[in-house]
């Protein structure tokens, strides 16, 4: 229903998307999981990817570290934990005799080798969660004194953490050569293009490697990386996304027509990395506008 609703009001801003979706959707998805926050919530995540990569306008099999890190949206798994650590904070503090207390010191007095052993039950789950963000001391005292401050820091470390493994998963990833120096954030042109979805689409889908430069056919094939080279022009270089933009001598024309003069010579990774980091509306404009000309031409020469 979300996605029709999106489909109606395609030149939605990122802003409100998300905030329709906070507001609708996440509440569905992680209702009850501050108790069943740890098994494994794949089936949930998908929805989140799916929503985004529509939004993006992105291929299905285009890398989710992509589409989180363009978004700045993080997966849900770090929503599930915040809330389980929160839940966990409630009960501590509950009296005694409540029946959520009482089952919890059940689960925590659990010897191993019974049902409730520390392996498996909730309660020891939360350890290790804890553990893994830094405070074991928290649990060994079963008490926080500073709630607020250690809700927030809690928070912070779980988003810190996911950032460090989408950073991982980048580096691991043959298709991440060119985003390893992005930083996790929704991307400027997300609002400055809200008005322009094809040109906004347009430059996610060059982005995210979600488009038909040989270098992301040739992986198809199985070809090598050093042989996936660009057949616009001669100079035998892999058509990546920087040999389109700043390199190739085919799309000079449109260089000169849509870039600043210092990006139409003497190409660098810097100059790339600089170039996807403006942040005025008019550039990133000009930018689709290149990439989608570029996409264009390259058509004609393969049907031709």
């Amino acid at each position: 229903v979300l996605l029709k609703y999106f489909i109606s009001f395609p030149t939605l801003s990122f802003t409100t998307a998300i905030y329709i979706f906070n507001a609708l959707i996440k509440p569905i998805l992680c209702y009850g999981s501050e108790v069943t926050g740890f098994t494994n919530c794949i089936h949930v995540d998908r929805i989140v990817l799916k929503f985004l990569k529509h939004y993006l306008g992105v291929k299905a099999s285009t890398p989710n570290w992509a589409v989180y890190g363009e978004s700045g949206y993080f997966p849900l798994s770090v929503e599930r934990n915040f809330r389980i650590i929160k839940y966990w904070l409630k009960i501590i503090n509950m009296p005694d005799n409540r029946l959520v207390r009482l089952v919890y010191n059940l689960l925590i007095d659990s010897p191993p080798g019974e049902p409730l052993s520390p392996s498996s039950n909730w309660a020891y789950q939360v350890k290790n969660l804890l553990e893994s963000l830094g405070y074991p001391g928290v649990w060994q005292d079963q008490y926080v004194e500073d709630q607020v401050g250690f809700i927030r820091s809690v928070k912070q470390r779980l988003q810190d953490q996911y950032i460090q493994s989408w950073r991982e998963s980048i580096v691991e990833s043959s298709k991440g050569l060119l985003y390893s120096s992005e930083t996790f954030s929704r991307k400027i042109y997300f609002e400055l293009l809200s008005d322009h979805l094809l040109l906004r689409r347009t430059v996610s889908r060059f982005r995210c490697s979600s488009h038909h430069l040989t270098v992301e056919t040739g992986r198809w094939y199985n070809i090598p990386r050093e042989e996936r080279i660009c057949l616009m022009c001669d100079s035998n270089e892999v058509e990546d996304e920087y040999h389109l933009l700043l390199c190739c001598e085919a799309y000079n024309e449109l260089r000169a027509q849509f870039l600043e003069q210092e990006f139409c010579a003497h190409p660098s990774l810097t100059k790339y990395h600089r170039l996807m980091s403006v942040n005025t509306k008019e550039q990133w404009i000009n930018i689709g506008r290149l990439i989608l000309g570029a996409e264009r031409m390259r058509s004609h020469y393969y049907i031709g």
